[in-house]
Order: structure tokens, then sequence, then C-alpha cells
């Protein structure tokens, strides 16, 4: 019998949307009959968080906000969804690869992942996913380089030193 997956994919681009439904809707994983439901705005992410359960979340961070609620974006939806669904995987997708930003998405919300959408190309996004579903973290490379540059940061090293740790 198959269990259904309920995937909620929130991106204020309709075409974006579609294509992660489509690539998602292309895997095949065994046991699982995956139903996708879509917001484009901070309003309509609110009203399905707050009324019905989802097993995974994608969050684009840069939303139109939902003023009335104090949501103004990816990272609060993701607050809201560890309150109201505690047991939701959450993914972020941004564009956005800044260390800071990267640090509060962790401290704040902890997703299962975060992929920067420059970073990904279809093969990459299903291997998230994947990874992803198996109960593993993911985070793409430049999510990976944003984090290692912050920790060698925090010891003054020069631009030489940087280099050779890097390596």
């Amino acid at each position: 019998m198959q269990r259904d997956l309920r995937i909620l994919i929130v991106d204020d681009h309709p075409m974006t949307v579609n294509g992660y439904i489509n690539v998602l809707r292309n895997e095949n994983i065994e046991g699982h009959n995956l139903i996708f439901t879509k917001a484009l705005d901070c309003q309509q992410a609110y009203e399905l968080i707050t009324t019905q359960h989802f097993d995974i979340a994608y969050l684009d961070l840069s939303l139109p906000p939902y003023e009335e609620k104090n949501i103004t974006s990816g990272l609060d939806l993701g607050v809201l969804i560890r309150k109201t669904i505690p047991d939701c995987v959450v993914i972020i997708l941004t564009m956005h690869s800044e260390a800071t930003l990267v640090d509060r998405l962790i401290k704040e919300i902890n997703p299962d992942g975060i992929l920067c959408k420059g970073d990904i190309d279809i093969d990459e996004f299903v291997n998230a996913f994947k990874i992803i579903f198996e109960g593993e973290r993911y985070m793409s490379s430049k999510i990976v380089k944003s984090l290692r540059d912050k920790d060698f940061d925090k010891y003054n090293l020069d631009n030489y030193d940087s280099q050779v740790l890097m390596r």
C-alpha cells in the first residue's frame, strides 16, 4: 500500500514551482504517492501551513510578505513550520549563500537542506531530495563553502594561509 507524501513548494515564481514539481514527479519513491501543494507568497503559505500537514516543505527565502501576520520571508515560514509541523522536513531554496544568512537559517530553522539555486541543476536537485528523504542533511557546495569560509574568518588568517588550508 502506498503512503501519501505531502510536499509543499513555496516560491513566488510559478514557472519555478512547476519546474520543481515536474522534476520531483518523475522520481519514483518506492511506496510513496507524491502529492504537491504550491504557494506563491507568504500569505498563501501561512494559510496552508496552519491548516494542513506536510511531510516536506521547499521554501524560497525571498517572497511577498504577509504583513498582517508579520511573515516576511521563507525564513519566517520555516520557523512557523518548526512550531506547527515539527516533523516536517524543511528544505531552503535561495539565491543567497552569505555566511551570516546561512548561520541564521541553521540557528532559527535548522533546515534539513539548504540549496543555493545558482549552484544546482536538475540532477543535484534530485540527488539532494533523495539524500534528505533518507534522513541525512544536505547543503549545496556554495552553502558549504560559505560556512567553511566563515569558520576560517574567525581565525584572522591572511589570504595565503586561507588558501593553503582550503586545499
